[in-house]
């Protein structure tokens, strides 16, 4: 009695933690709900607005990690189950009773056939006999078999939502609008996209050619995807262009041995392109005369007009595969170099 006392006070304890978290999903709104579910942010918000819906999906993604591992929902008996179990279990019995009184007591030697519907006949009769007894437990199993399917609902979309917001949430996008905030005014308007899904490479292709083909080479196909863009006015009058994309080249290679035989193969090569604009305005700043040395995989290209010195810095990495994790820290030392090549007037 008292493990299932125990049992339905863990049932208990586990929906309510469902239903909350249910609520919390719900108060996270439509247009977030949207966020996780396309698994892109995309949008012009201000700064502290950005920072709250990605402190809202975080909060979310840990609390609802935390239920579902400790808590799992178990299947409870269906009310036909149990009636089921009933039938079957009258059988054998019935079963069991004829045999010893055939072989042990006295022969009744009857066809199979009356033997069958005879056993048949006095499972159902036992069965609904069963059924009118427990009548109270069956409608409990009822109830709760009802319950868990409401909350098991609400637990899988729980469960789907939280897998959907990745780590890259946490490692690359929270930090980077943290150092974005600090930045800007409070109520500075920031145009965010940011696109992790996972991607197929046909809607993404692009057409280029590949200079540095071979003869080898029958076809390259190229793709590129923009993961990563943030445009923005900082708090001292600078335009901010921050932009990460990704890069796919994809080569058909045919080679024919000494003996003949052709060989086919494809080739790919994954590159990450990390780019930071600046626009610093003229009245306030100017450029260095001892900027600082070029580094070799960074490409910087000034331009500067009656308003504006624009300073763009681009870094290229290659990647071994395409889950290639981005990382927020190349963005910022990427705004610093461009930063040594500027001062205040």
């Amino acid at each position: 009695m008292s493990s299932n006392n125990n049992t339905n006070s863990e049932e208990t304890e586990t929906y309510n933690l469902i239903g909350e978290l249910s609520n919390q999903y719900a108060d996270l709104g439509e247009t977030t709900q949207g966020f996780i579910k396309a698994q892109k942010l995309k949008g012009e918000k201000t700064v502290n607005d950005w920072f709250q819906v990605l402190q809202d999906m975080l909060t979310f993604k840990y609390q609802s990690r935390t239920i579902s591992s400790k808590n799992k929902l178990k299947k409870p008996q269906s009310p036909q189950v149990l009636i089921r179990s009933f039938f079957y279990v009258s059988i054998v019995q019935i079963a069991i009773v004829w045999a010893i009184v055939e072989h042990l007591i006295y022969p009744l030697s009857w066809e199979f056939w009356q033997y069958g519907l005879i056993v048949i006949g006095l499972s159902l009769l036992i069965t609904f006999v069963r059924k009118t007894i427990s009548k109270s437990k069956i409608h409990q199993l009822r109830e709760g078999f009802e319950q868990y399917q409401l909350y098991n609902k609400e637990f899988t979309t729980i469960r789907s939502a939280e897998s959907r917001i990745l780590p890259v949430y946490n490692n690359f996008l929270h930090p980077m609008l943290a150092f974005t905030k600090e930045e800007m005014p409070p109520n500075g308007m920031l145009n965010l996209y940011f696109d992790v899904g996972h991607w197929k490479l046909p809607y993404h292709k692009v057409e280029g050619k590949d200079p540095m083909a071979n003869r080898h080479v029958t076809h390259t196909d190229f793709y590129e995807m923009k993961v990563f863009e943030a445009l923005g006015k900082l708090a001292n009058g600078t335009l901010l262009n921050l932009a990460i994309q990704k890069s796919v080249r994809v080569r058909n290679i045919r080679k024919v041995n000494p003996r003949g035989k052709v060989k086919h193969k494809t080739k790919s090569r994954y590159k990450l392109i990390y780019e930071v604009r600046l626009g610093f305005p003229a009245a306030a700043f100017q450029l260095r005369d001892n900027r600082p040395l070029p580094i070799s995989n960074v490409k910087m290209k000034v331009a500067s007009n009656e308003k504006r010195h624009t300073i763009k810095m681009q870094q290229v990495v290659t990647a071994a595969n395409f889950d290639k994790t981005i990382q927020h820290k190349t963005l910022i030392n990427l705004m610093a170099l461009a930063y040594q090549c500027i001062e205040s007037k």
